[in-house]
């Protein structure tokens, strides 16, 4: 990691047992704590009454490098309430990185940034899909505002994903997972070998734990639905039963995941990265320099020198090879989607809507393989007459998409790239 020193903000849970005796340390006396935010537009002198307040108790201590403040209390804005642990850690990334934290600890907001929320004046939703990325930075510096958006929006995505009220939660939290992936991979010559591996370890585990929701997600919402519409209602019935089954079985195992350490680790371990960027320390200095523009154009020309590699006829080409293109071609619009602020976003929407179509149409041959297995897992349902029905309008689809592959594979080629 780094020597670099950071402050970190952590949600603990309520009562986190024996937190200072797990990180053997001996906190000081608890000090009461009262803090009050005011409305800052108003110009009035004094202020009047604040539009949040907080009452609690602080206390401090000392981990090896660390410097540690929990505060507990309550947070108050109108007749909104909140019960606020907070625990902020400064002190070198890779020390914090050391601490034995509880397991449920969590990178979030700050107390000023839930006073904020609290009283309205900040969204709870989560962040944009993407990051905006300014010109003037470094790849440093955008590697290191990804890691922070991207961290920011799965936290803020977990609990829709976790709730199981619809697919789009998981949905949501499974794209960022691969965008934060994409960057990554983006950023992994110039970060170094090995400087963001521990992240992209994490974050595979955890679309491996949100991909069979997702799955049994799209299989109810688009085969058994079709099924359903083909040969009935009640034939489809046992089969979209068993389905839902497996389903709610997915959900639980994700729940279980996103309620655990794995996850809450991977929460810590982005942050940390983001604000200590550990890899100005094992980095050619001339590539974290390099500016962003130029950065990106790099990485853009060789990510499309792989997609655009088969030449210009996919028409014979096997599923398998089909499946490698769809993977360079989602590869290539996470990349060209986080980069496009940088160019003439006309072109590059032009680019982006024809990428995007050839992904998507990749993405439904696709659906019919998962679509086979998962067939498969529903064992004698999947079998049966339903299970046929199922099976022959995933084949029939999956021949239809290969004439319109084809189109949309020309057009791509054919359009202008947007970077130089």
């Amino acid at each position: 990691m780094t020597g670099a020193s950071i402050r970190l903000d952590l949600i603990i849970p309520p009562g986190a047992p024996g937190m200072f005796r797990r990180l053997a340390v001996r906190p000081g006396r608890a000090i009461p704590l009262t803090r009050e935010w005011h409305n800052p537009e108003a110009l009035a002198s004094p202020p009047g009454r604040p539009i949040a307040r907080f009452e609690g108790r602080q206390r401090t201590a000392r981990a090896g490098a660390c410097r540690l403040t929990l505060i507990e209390g309550t947070l108050r804005a109108g007749r909104r309430r909140e019960v606020v642990w907070r625990l902020t850690v400064e002190g070198p990334g890779d020390a914090v990185l050391a601490l034995d934290l509880p397991d449920a600890a969590v990178a979030g907001e700050s107390l000023d940034g839930a006073a904020m929320r609290l009283a309205g004046r900040a969204a709870a939703e989560a962040p944009p899909a993407l990051p905006v990325l300014d010109p003037a930075m470094t790849a440093s510096d955008a590697l290191a505002l990804a890691l922070a958006h991207f961290g920011d929006r799965l936290r803020r995505l977990a609990p829709i994903a976790d709730a199981g009220a619809g697919p789009e939660g998981v949905h949501q939290m499974r794209v960022t997972v691969r965008r934060t992936r994409s960057a990554l991979k983006l950023f992994r010559r110039a970060a170094g070998d090995g400087a963001l591996d521990p992240i992209a370890g994490a974050l595979r585990a955890l679309g491996q734990a949100l991909a069979p929701a997702r799955d049994w997600d799209v299989f109810l919402g688009g085969t058994a639905r079709a099924v359903a519409a083909t040969a009935g209602p009640e034939a489809a019935r046992r089969l979209v039963a068993i389905a839902r089954r497996r389903r709610a079985g997915a959900y639980a195992d994700l729940h279980g995941y996103l309620c655990g350490p794995e996850f809450a680790r991977l929460g810590v371990l982005m942050a940390v990265c983001a604000l200590s960027q550990p890899w100005t320390y094992t980095a050619p200095a001339e590539d974290l320099a390099t500016p962003l523009a130029q950065f990106a154009d790099s990485a853009l020309r060789r990510q499309w020198k792989r997609l655009a590699a088969p030449g210009g006829d996919l028409a014979d080409l096997p599923e398998a090879r089909l499946h490698d293109i769809r993977l360079e071609a989602k590869r290539l619009r996470y990349a060209a989607e986080l980069f496009a602020g940088l160019h003439d976003r006309k072109r590059a929407a032009r680019f982006i809507d024809r990428l995007t179509s050839l992904q998507e149409q990749l993405g439904h041959l696709n659906d019919g393989v998962v679509a086979d297995t998962l067939l498969d897992a529903l064992g004698p349902a999947g079998r049966s007459y339903a299970g046929g029905v199922a099976r022959g309008l995933v084949a029939a689809r999956g021949e239809g998409l290969r004439s319109a592959i084809e189109r949309t594979w020309r057009r791509l080629r054919g359009t202008k790239r947007f970077w130089s």
